[in-house]
């Protein structure tokens, strides 16, 4: 997302992560993998809101089926910043803005904190990485190396053809993908659910189905690791964009997870929010997470089988 917000909202974050960030959440050492493969589905702009708003209902069949068969929330928080950049920074570092400090969308190398593609290959470097979007800032916060395979298409319709290249020919162990044509619609309408943002929705919920189509012709479906997540949303009315910045989409797409709805909570330790990208994804390939991770994969271990 390519919108500021107020510097009292900055400020909020700021003071609000740095009481959270003292003590950091633990979680339990993993003693086994749970799955193979892991593809991060995200799209840019795309709150929960907006998915569950009447003009989408029965239009988004992928989406709802992925859903049928995970853990998942449309209430999981994101930072106050109203940044691409800052918050798949999140996902991939377990942290908020304040700590990982990736504040705007460029590029930005290192920062101190490993992403999970670097805890991947510190780890696990026989693992296959792989990342693919236009956007592909969101490719910038890890070390150089970490990710094996970077691809940048020039559409979203070349991103998922790519995408099934991929599963095709090198079925990679972490597979993370980025759709931005949800956000670009959502800037260039000022306000989410018009017509041209549901379409591009509806276009990207049948990119879902064919990457889903292509696990299981691959053969590893059952053993990979579906998470679907979104950066922010977009408000309802023209001039709210920042209002509908959250919360957003985050299942957990897996055999080894529980069904359901998964529940809110207040506890800092057990929210849902899309910091979990990375200790969850740590945890199911039986990885550690790294020691400056804010959060862990703790918030969501009762839903774990």
């Amino acid at each position: 997302m390519k919108l500021l917000i107020a510097s009292a909202l900055t400020m909020l974050t700021i003071t609000s992560t740095h009481a959270m960030g003292s003590k950091r959440m633990k979680t339990p050492d993993p003693t086994s993998q749970k799955v193979e493969h892991i593809v991060v589905i995200g799209v840019d702009g795309l709150g929960g809101h907006n998915l569950d708003h009447k003009t989408l209902n029965g239009k988004v069949p992928n989406i709802m089926a992925l859903r049928s068969k995970s853990a998942w929330t449309h209430k999981a928080a994101i930072d106050l910043y109203a940044l691409s950049g800052p918050n798949w920074a999140a996902m991939q570092t377990a942290s908020r803005s304040s700590y990982h400090k990736v504040l705007n969308n460029e590029c930005h190398r290192g920062r101190g904190i490993n992403t999970i593609f670097d805890q991947i290959k510190a780890h696990r470097p026989e693992l296959l990485t792989a990342a693919v979007g236009v956007w592909d800032k969101f490719m910038c916060y890890s070390k150089e190396g970490s990710i094996d395979i970077k691809i940048k298409p020039k559409s979203d319709s070349e991103t998922t053809k790519e995408v099934v290249k991929l599963i095709n020919e090198k079925a990679p162990h972490y597979l993370f993908v980025h759709y931005d044509d949800v956000d670009h619609y959502g800037h260039s309408s000022g306000k989410g659910n018009t017509p041209e943002y549901n379409k591009a929705v509806i276009a990207t919920d049948k990119a879902i189905g064919t990457i889903v189509q292509a696990l299981k012709d691959r053969g590893i479906y059952e053993d990979t690791l579906i998470i679907f997540v979104a950066d922010h949303g977009h408000g309802l009315i023209a001039g709210g964009h920042s209002s509908g910045l959250h919360p957003v989409p985050l299942y957990f797409h897996n055999k080894n997870f529980k069904y359901g709805e998964m529940i809110r909570r207040a506890i800092p330790s057990k929210q849902l929010r899309i910091n979990l990208v990375a200790p969850i994804s740590a945890f199911m390939l039986g990885i550690p997470d790294a020691k400056e991770w804010q959060y862990s994969s703790k918030a969501v271990q009762k839903y774990i089988k």
